[in-house]
């Protein structure tokens, strides 16, 4: 019997004892439920292989699928599901900042089970350091694949899956069961000749008992997001946003146009050259349509609810096209949802007079929140970002307040990431969090602030780090408050040349960002009052 667990890799080595956490973190891992939605839906449907595996109902999903954040915290608790579930295929997913969790959880699984597990790894840290261009297979040397070869990590992980996951994860899953049904061997997976049935763009690669790299290359044929099963039917919702304030509980969802930005920002994992083109846009609104109606049905049969809410994780809502916009609200208004849901933008797109036109008529049809990526107040550092197009016209804080002025109007919600650590000086910094503090004041926005300082991620072009170590070590002064107040941060993979800042300054940075939180939190308590009255 095929039994699976699917698990995030940890990105910081220890949480900060009864401290509160004010970044945005959602409980729902939603990036594995999208890579694993295939394997789900084929499950649930009686599947040869995975018919009878632990996954065939979504209790046992549920049980078996586990975001993981701080390694010494969550590690006990994985360690009791591995007893419990006893895995025979473990899926790690990870980013590069929990690349050192990822060996770690890998490493734990096979000192438990050995031979027993197989153990992949997929994730955006495998995307960016192991990948084909032109044909040809592509390695940093921060690849897992090469890390295990050169003997610089422990050979934990059975084989590394790069680029688009949903059918070859589930092949592979076909290949694991297939081993235990004939040998109960599990090296026979290499051989499986069913893998170049998955559809989409992807590599597959292991160490081969000689320390060599092996490969598997798909044929590129293209996934169709129009036919595949929706995650909300499959997978459990337990997340709620705050600023969805009178929803009982918040799914994500996506247009699937595209993995990541159309935009190529130095420091973005999102970036285009990283996540492709985009696709399959003529039917993108109807998906994202598709999606929230699910939402809408799932609330009211499975968790007795009609205040459902989404947040849309395109990296910019139906990639900021206002005919596709304008498509989602025609079928809103032939069909009205009374779903509330919100997206991302960026500051040109959502300046855009068409876009605006759009957003007003979706403003009465559930959308009711707009997430920016703020960044910085920094001109010089702002000029350099791909996505900052209209440079001529105003400047990048200048285009920010526009952007608050127009979400005023439309009396909509609208939340702000900063991003620190990309060159900027402490004043920089401090002025920014005053402009934040001081727009809310005056507009009563933003609602929502997060905070993030800038890591290197290999890009697949940047050969300075290995990540195989944490990116703040156990003991560092750093690690109590990047826990604390940031999303992703690193003392160890900061971007070339840029000077961190010290804990002193981050400490003074707190102080001004729980001012910006207790607004946010006093304006939520009135709201609040406001409601019950």
């Amino acid at each position: 019997m095929l039994k699976v667990l699917g698990v995030t890799a940890p990105h910081y080595v220890k949480k900060q004892k009864n401290a509160e956490t004010t970044s945005l973190n959602s409980s729902d891992p939603f990036s594995l439920y999208n890579a694993y939605k295939v394997c789900a839906d084929k499950a649930e449907n009686g599947d040869e292989n995975w018919g009878d595996s632990n996954w065939n109902t979504k209790e046992g999903r549920d049980d078996s699928i586990m975001l993981l954040q701080h390694y010494y915290d969550d590690a006990p608790r994985f360690l009791e599901k591995l007893k419990e579930v006893r895995p025979n295929l473990l899926f790690i997913g990870s980013m590069s900042l929990g690349f050192a969790g990822a060996v770690k959880i890998a490493e734990l699984a096979k000192r438990a089970l050995g031979d027993e597990v197989f153990v992949v790894l997929g994730g955006k840290h495998v995307n960016e350091t192991f990948y084909e261009e032109n044909g040809e297979i592509m390695q940093l040397q921060s690849s897992p694949l090469e890390l295990m070869r050169s003997h610089k990590i422990p050979k934990v992980f059975d084989m590394v899956s790069s680029g688009d996951g949903e059918e070859i994860l589930y092949q592979i899953g076909n290949a694991v069961n297939q081993s235990l049904k004939n040998k109960g061997d599990l090296q026979d997976v290499y051989n499986y000749e069913g893998f170049k049935d998955a559809r989409g763009e992807w590599t597959l690669g292991w160490i081969d008992e000689n320390n060599d790299c092996q490969f598997i290359q798909s044929d590129k044929k293209p996934l169709n997001y129009d036919e595949m099963a929706l995650t909300s039917d499959l997978f459990n919702i337990s997340t709620k946003f705050d600023v969805f304030e009178k929803t009982d509980l918040t799914a994500h969802t996506m247009s699937y146009l595209s993995k990541g930005c159309v935009h190529n920002c130095f420091y973005c994992s999102e970036s285009s050259k990283i996540n492709g083109k985009l696709k399959q846009l003529e039917t993108g609104a109807n998906r994202l349509y598709k999606n929230l109606e699910s939402i809408k049905k799932i609330g009211k049969e499975r968790y007795h609810s009609d205040k459902m809410s989404a947040f849309v994780e395109d990296s910019i809502i139906l990639a900021g096209n206002p005919r596709l916009l304008n498509q989602l609200s025609d079928l809103l208004k032939e069909k009205p949802l009374d779903v509330e849901f919100g997206g991302q933008f960026t500051i040109d797109t959502l300046l855009d007079p068409e876009n605006q036109k759009a957003i007003s008529k979706l403003s009465k049809q559930g959308f009711s929140y707009i997430f920016v990526g703020l960044e910085t107040n920094n001109e010089e550092i702002a000029d350099t970002m791909s996505k900052n197009k209209n440079k001529n016209t105003l400047s990048w804080i200048d285009k920010n307040e526009k952007a608050i002025e127009f979400m005023k109007s439309q009396n909509m919600k609208y939340g702000v990431s900063v991003l620190f650590g990309l060159g900027e000086g402490q004043r920089d910094r401090i002025n920014l969090m005053k402009t934040i503090k001081g727009w809310q004041e005056k507009y009563g926005l933003p609602n929502v602030v997060s905070m993030n300082l800038a890591v290197q991620h290999p890009l697949r072009n940047n050969e300075e780090y290995d990540y195989i170590d944490w990116g703040t070590d156990l003991n560092s002064d750093y690690l109590p408050i990047f826990t604390q107040i940031f999303g992703e941060a690193s003392e160890r993979y900061k971007l070339a040349d840029v000077e961190l800042p010290t804990v002193e300054e981050l400490r003074e940075l707190q102080q001004y960002y729980n001012q910006i939180k207790e607004f946010e939190d006093k304006r939520q308590f009135k709201k609040d009052e406001d409601f019950e009255r």
